[in-house]
């Protein structure tokens, strides 16, 4: 086999292509590459330029805040900004987001943050929040919500779903004890489909771990 040892970005790449559950032939034709070139970014054999990392976050869905990641690790400088949403230089946003809340009136709409978290919302959805400073869509979801929405089992086994989604990737140790607690506000079902969740994601875990297979062509 090569004595190339994997670099950060590579280990990063098959990560996020292992939790989307793609193959290297599959990410290759997303990304408008090939399958050895996928294999050789993974294994640390080729550097890849801001394009093909650009085009591989598109591909596997990776959020700018991870796309900025791999940007550095592959050696190059992150060129999504992140800012209060407060700020002089975001007040166009602002608007925007201000504007769509309003359109959706009567009907409550609500802007949280990647936790989750409640950081604004239209008059209509005000009846829906509670008092306590900082409310968190996914507990009221699998808690206070719970008796107004009619499909609950099927919104219950999302978010939980999307709660797992989050742990695996990488959330911080803060988060995943919220995530914990949130597990057990839905009761029976939270026990019983918290296992087999948690049997499937330590499944993608292990899988993570796993040394990428080599090209068609690879020394070996």
């Amino acid at each position: 086999m090569s004595g190339t040892q994997s670099t950060p970005f590579g280990r990063a790449l098959r990560q996020w292509r292992r939790l989307r559950g793609v193959s290297q032939l599959a990410l290759a034709a997303t990304a408008a590459t090939t399958t050895r070139h996928v294999s050789y970014l993974e294994t640390g054999r080729s550097r890849p330029s801001r394009e093909m990392v650009d085009r591989l976050g598109d591909a596997l869905e990776v959020p700018l805040r991870e796309r900025n990641r791999m940007l550095e690790l592959a050696g190059l400088a992150g060129v999504y900004p992140e800012g209060d949403l407060a700020a002089d230089d975001l007040i166009p946003f602002r608007r925007v987001v201000d504007r769509l809340l309003r359109t959706h009136q009567p009907y409550p709409a609500f802007v949280v943050d990647r936790h989750w978290n409640v950081v604004d919302a239209n008059r209509a959805a005000q009846r829906f929040l509670p008092d306590a400073r900082g409310p968190n869509t996914a507990r009221l979801l699998l808690d206070a919500w719970r008796p107004l929405i009619e499909n609950w089992d099927e919104v219950a086994v999302a978010v939980v779903d999307r709660i797992g989604w989050r742990i695996l990737a990488a959330a911080p140790l803060a988060l995943f004890t919220a995530s914990l607690s949130a597990y057990r506000t839905i009761g029976i079902l939270g026990v019983v489909y918290a296992a087999a969740t948690a049997v499937w994601w330590l499944k993608r875990a292990w899988l993570l771990t796993q040394p990428p297979a080599p090209a068609a062509g690879m020394p070996r």
